[in-house]
């Protein structure tokens, strides 16, 4: 056995012991600074900020709490989730899989599961290569990543409209396009169009007919509301954080016991089903490209974690719809103890699994040789399935 266990254990031991006490007077500061601060004079405050952190602008309040409303006796809820094989360099063909799971959940009088799967393969250069003239640009890490999102948001649109009215949709992750160039440049634009255009109009087509749609991230890391609060009780006029007066003269910022609070953690007050004000991102992605459909955000207790939940500002401005949406992802939770249960099964439908995976090398392995084509592993590779003395 490789790892040596007995040398990790009592570090393992001391972290246990740091994490049961860490952080707990800089929540609580972090929570009164939330109770205590002017969201006008905040955002004043921010509007003249330089940081590199994301940062969370308040729609209306910072601290109000939301309790879950009641809801209705009928509705559907559709859910998309999606799962790929990436490009693997180990052998001679190129190819990309992505696989998206649908479900459509329908409760009340007359109630139904509707779950189906859809598979797409990529393997053609016009397929695999992002058109840019400069740069060598391929359908893999964060666009590989965008092109599943994209996809997923265009089954939601299919699976949604049948359901039973209200209807809300979900999709796991986040509504925000990561890793999209963000430049002025034509080329970068042109790239980022490539995704962002489907991806907005299936956005259009929700909103147009009715349906809420929202992104839902379990175990959120984000610190931005935190982020915001730092800049609060910066004392340096304008904050800038390039020129900190504090790293300048070699002392501890006065923002840095926040830093390692998590948003999550200061909204761990709220009560089951209740969520947090709105907020609305910060992301130079959502600035550039996303107009009417920008992304914002809240928090949901939904027992027994907070989650954050992004949503198109068409949501989060207009209140029916919010609380609809409060309302059955909250009873989505209850129903899949933690987690929406529409959730859960299109994650089974989207899941590539192991074998699976074997079965389509396989298959690409048989395709090749019927035309000729030599499959081969490299020597990394091999050497991994093959030990040798």
């Amino acid at each position: 056995m490789p790892l040596e266990l007995g040398r990790i254990s009592e570090e393992l031991e001391e972290m246990a012991r740091a994490l049961r006490g860490m952080k707990g007077p800089e929540i609580e500061r972090a929570r009164l600074l939330l109770r205590e601060t002017e969201p006008d004079k905040l955002r004043a405050k921010m509007e003249k900020a330089k940081t590199s952190w994301l940062l969370a602008w308040p729609e209306n309040t910072l601290s109000r709490a939301y309790p879950a409303p009641e809801p209705p006796l009928n509705f559907s809820v559709a859910a998309t989730d999606g799962s790929y094989i990436r490009p693997d360099r180990h052998i001679p063909a190129r190819f990309v899989v992505i696989n998206i799971g649908s479900a459509l959940l329908t409760y009340g009088d007359d109630p139904m599961a509707r779950l189906e799967s859809k598979s797409h393969f990529y393997f053609r250069e016009e397929e695999l290569r992002i058109p840019h003239p400069f740069k060598e640009l391929h359908l893999e890490r964060e666009l590989l990543g965008a092109r599943r999102t994209v996809l997923e948001l265009e089954a939601l649109v299919e699976v949604a409209t049948p359901g039973i009215k209200p209807v809300v949709g979900l999709q796991d992750g986040s509504l925000i396009l990561w890793g999209l160039p963000t430049t002025d440049d034509p080329d970068d634009i042109s790239v980022r169009d490539h995704f962002l255009h489907p991806f907005l109009g299936a956005l259009q087509k929700l909103r147009a007919q009715g349906i809420p749609v929202a992104s839902y991230l379990s175990q959120p890391q984000s610190k931005d509301v935190v982020n915001s609060l730092r800049v609060e009780v910066c004392d340096n006029e304008p904050v800038n954080c390039d020129k900190c007066s504090y790293v300048a003269q070699r002392q501890r910022p006065i923002c840095s016991d926040l830093a390692g609070v998590l948003d999550r953690q200061v909204f761990a007050s709220l009560k089951p089903g209740e969520r947090s004000d709105i907020y609305k991102g910060s992301s130079k992605i959502l600035r550039v490209g996303y107009g009417e459909h920008g992304i914002y955000f809240f928090y949901l207790n939904v027992e027994p974690e907070i989650v954050r939940l992004e949503v198109p500002q068409w949501v989060a401005r207009d209140e029916e719809k919010l609380n609809l949406l409060q309302a059955l992802v909250y009873d989505q939770c209850r129903r899949g103890r933690g987690y929406p249960s529409a959730l859960q099964e299109a994650h089974e439908q989207a899941v590539i699994t192991g074998p699976e995976r074997r079965v389509v090398e396989r298959l690409v392995e048989q395709a090749l040789a019927k035309e000729g084509v030599e499959f081969f592993r490299s020597g990394k590779a091999t050497s991994k399935r093959e030990r040798g003395v």
